[in-house]
């Protein structure tokens, strides 16, 4: 009987401990992509975007397909 105990303890401490891993490995941040087009849905590459809100405004300029990206962004609204 007390091996059963035992077995069920460190199988508990091995479910709180993996859970608590996945726990730690959230984080608080956010992305945008961005695509911009012009009116027939062609993409504009070289288009400089302007995101601006909570903390600092970031700048980026569009790629070959006319997309970027801000990444790991502070929450805010």
């Amino acid at each position: 009987m007390n091996r059963s105990i035992l077995r069920s303890t460190v199988a508990f401490g091995l479910v709180l401990l993996l859970g608590a891993g996945f726990a730690w490995a959230q984080e608080n941040t956010g992305n945008v992509y961005v695509e911009v087009m012009d009116t027939e849905g062609n993409p504009l590459p070289g288009v400089t975007v302007e995101l601006s809100g909570y903390g600092a405004t970031q700048t980026q300029v569009t790629g070959s397909q006319g997309e970027t990206r801000f990444l790991k962004l502070d929450p805010g609204t």
